[in-house]
């Protein structure tokens, strides 16, 4: 299978530009013996609905015909990222400070006496260089919770029940 990703991205991103969307991703995979050209697109501000992925599910789609540089037979999926977005850059993490936000941890850390932790859920409230401060419900009480970033296995945002 060839490296489609980087072709691919450039049409994607070009299309994106004109829409006013950005991307987030491109992956070229096969599944179940399906070839997938899979990309992630997103709003820097407000809310990237079905319009705007029908949009550039069309523009791209339209671009991938002209060039066809893709030998295989693939089906298109662009989608967004999800309520759940994984946040890749330190630009993303900063743009979501006061979102509630799921950490997994690489050591886990003490949160109170005796009690450790893998993973580690509240509302980012800072972001500084070494580390992030989230503010966790801690059995009722509320409290400010340091998280070095070099224990960040994964940052993502997060759904709060």
């Amino acid at each position: 299978m060839k490296n489609y990703v980087s072709k691919a991205k450039e049409i994607a991103k070009a299309c994106a530009a004109n829409l006013n969307l950005y991307i987030k991703k491109v992956e070229f995979v096969c599944e179940s013996g399906v070839y997938i050209l899979r990309i992630i697109a997103n709003k820097k501000d407000g809310i990237f609905d079905i319009d705007d992925c029908t949009r550039l599910n069309e523009a791209i789609s339209a671009e991938l015909d002209k060039a066809d540089f893709i030998e295989e037979e693939y089906m298109l999926e662009v989608s967004s990222p999800g309520a759940e977005e994984e946040l890749e850059s330190e630009e993303e993490i900063k743009e979501n400070i006061n979102s509630y936000i799921h950490i997994d941890l690489i050591k886990p850390i003490e949160i109170m006496k005796g009690i450790n932790i893998h993973d580690i859920e509240g509302t980012m409230i800072e972001v500084n260089e070494d580390s992030i401060v989230l503010s966790i419900n801690l059995k009722g009480r509320i409290k400010k919770q340091i998280v070095a970033k070099e224990n960040i296995k994964l940052i993502r945002k997060a759904i709060k029940f």
